[in-house]
């Protein structure tokens, strides 16, 4: 303790005469990539249809082939697929599907208010231009904002996120071989599924240690994704953290004001450099209480009791918390993967091949790339967004309740592999 007091004061002495802002980083705003900014979708209300950027031109014969003279894909089928695999069997859901970096094909049923919570009494219809919480799916973004800034600032994924942390927490040794890349594979240590990513659950997790005890081990955790929160701030912007170490330290209240600002960072830069340049403004990690007319989330198809939002996942951001809609999903993706206004061409390459900030699941036509959500507590909902392979396509799912007869991944899965023709 009496160590890391003196660091405080010494980092005072050759700090108090400057007062970074919130944009002083380890690199400048020549840096940033392009992105599109007209017509983009605001926070609330029915907003016009966004396109996606067309980078590659789609054929002449309507639809991807898996090699010459093969089956074609069919989006009026994959649509119809998808819809009977759902209608009936959750509150609401909306979709959206791309095809060769443009958005080909969107849609919705049911509804994102109930009569029980709606301003005029009557359900309101649910929409793939809604926002609702995309709860872990949010995990992906977050990848592709840790791949990139971490690029930006010089700090290789193999560095030890030790040297990472706020100055004042205690670091177990376990951590000193835990990689950036190790959190993004899910493979610190931890290893137990719904932890919470709360700044005092994330101070004792690195105190006590991880799960296991060994890095390059564990499984699916939260934390691995609520510590890039906290560490990427640290790595792009050391500078800005440290005045608010050295003013939260001398105003007693150096756990919050550490809490807030790397949370409040973490959402800016997720914002600045991956969500604006793929044409998406105003996205944050919370629900927006004011909106009447905003998705609510219930237990299922026909539910009347009031539901809920979701609520501020600001403070517990990095593996969930964005609230976007399936169309704001789709742009991201196509950005993500066709384009350089986010990731270079060998950060995108090197982003799907050792699987940072996705899952998988197999069918038909090989391995899909695609990432998760859920909420259960308080009105679930379901998320989906999924990556195919030969074929430029990529689809979002997201449903305003739990699902009943199958899975969001399944049916997104199940509907793309029945629409080949």
């Amino acid at each position: 303790m009496i160590r890391k007091v003196f660091i405080m004061s010494a980092i005072l002495v050759t700090l108090v005469a400057t007062k970074p802002s919130m944009a002083q980083s380890r690199f400048t705003t020549a840096d940033r990539g392009g992105g599109t900014a007209e017509s983009r979708p605001t926070l609330t209300g029915q907003v016009a249809r966004v396109p996606i950027l067309q980078f590659v031109p789609s054929g002449p014969d309507g639809g991807p082939k898996f090699k010459s003279g093969g089956p074609i894909l069919s989006f009026d089928r994959f649509e119809e697929e998808l819809r009977n695999r759902l209608d009936g069997n959750c509150a609401g859901y909306s979709f959206a599907f791309n095809l060769n970096g443009n958005l080909e094909r969107s849609g919705a049923w049911g509804m994102r208010q109930n009569a029980t919570d709606s301003p005029n009494g009557n359900p309101l219809p649910q929409s793939e231009f809604e926002r609702m919480h995309i709860a872990s799916v949010a995990k992906n973004i977050t990848a592709s904002a840790v791949i990139r800034l971490l690029a930006m600032s010089g700090v290789s994924l193999n560095e030890s996120i030790a040297d990472y942390m706020p100055t004042l927490w205690d670091v177990n040794d376990d951590f000193q071989d835990v990689k950036f890349h190790h959190l993004l594979i899910h493979r610190s240590g931890f290893n137990t599924f719904g932890a919470s990513t709360t700044y005092s659950s994330l101070q004792n997790s690195v105190a006590n240690g991880t799960d296991t005890g060994v890095a390059n081990t564990g499984a699916y955790d939260n934390r691995n994704f609520g510590l890039l929160r906290i560490a990427l701030p640290y790595a792009v912007c050391p500078q800005v953290m440290m005045q608010h170490e050295i003013d939260g330290f001398f105003s007693n209240s150096y756990d919050e004001t550490v809490d807030d600002k790397t949370s409040e960072l973490f959402v800016w830069l997720c914002n600045e450099y991956v969500l604006e340049p793929a044409g998406i403004l105003g996205a944050e990690c919370r629900a927006d209480s004011s909106d009447a007319w905003r998705t609510m989330f219930y237990d299922g198809f026909g539910d009347t009791n009031p539901g809920q939002d979701g609520g501020d996942w600001t403070n517990r951001s990095g593996g969930a918390g964005w609230v976007l809609s399936a169309v704001e999903l789709a742009q991201y993706m196509a950005f993500r993967r066709y384009s350089n206004a986010i990731l270079s061409e060998g950060q995108r390459e090197m982003m799907d091949t050792e699987g940072y900030g996705w899952q998988t699941t197999v069918g038909e036509h090989g391995t899909y790339l695609r990432h998760g959500g859920a909420f259960d507590a308080s009105g679930p909902l379901r998320a989906q967004i999924m990556q195919f392979p030969n074929c430029n396509v990529e689809a979002v799912l997201l449903v305003n309740s739990d699902l009943q007869g199958t899975t969001v991944a399944a049916a997104l899965r199940d509907a793309f592999d029945a629409a080949w023709e």
